[in-house]
């Protein structure tokens, strides 16, 4: 694990650095524009976070307070619900430097950490790009998706992608 890794809040500074890491991190076709990663900073600022080390930002994590169930579509802003009972993650990546370091893990555990603190029932997310084991570990199962728009949400990620979710204790 990084040891010398601070988790802190996204700044509006960091979006060019978290740009040229979801560069590496996905395909073109799944790369989403700045002006919707600066949405969803400005309407869910605190639960946005990047991993930073002493070669810069090492990952980054985008997350809000979301309805279990709900999925938001790729390149889709982010509409925060006040009443939610679900963290979100919308969006993880680690800079190919920091792979392999435990900075996805330290992201992982500061949102879960944050969904406890708001007392939210539900953690869920949309696993891509065969990630769906590495979400397992870290305490994630597929959720079934009824809803037709939520499957149409979920279909806007290239395959295979499947929604995934863990309660959060209380």
């Amino acid at each position: 694990m990084s040891v010398n890794t601070d988790i802190r809040q996204m700044r509006a500074a960091d979006l060019p650095a978290v740009m040229a890491i979801q560069a590496q991190a996905y395909p073109p076709a799944m790369n989403e524009a700045e002006s919707v990663f600066s949405q969803r900073l400005q309407v869910s600022p605190d639960y946005c976070w990047v991993a930073e080390d002493r070669k810069g930002l090492a990952g980054y994590l985008f997350c809000y307070r979301s309805q279990h169930g709900k999925i938001t579509a790729l390149g889709a802003g982010f509409t925060p619900s006040e009443t939610g009972d679900c963290l979100y993650l919308h969006d993880l990546a680690i800079a190919r430097q920091a792979r392999g370091s435990g900075v996805a893990g330290q992201l992982i555990k500061q949102a879960l950490a944050a969904g406890q603190s708001m007392k939210l029932r539900h953690a869920a997310l949309v696993s891509v790009q065969g990630a769906q084991p590495f979400w397992a570990k870290h305490g994630f199962r597929p959720a079934a998706v009824d809803d037709p728009k939520q499957a149409k949400n979920l279909s806007s990620y290239p395959p295979p992608a499947s929604y995934m979710s863990q309660p959060l204790a209380a």
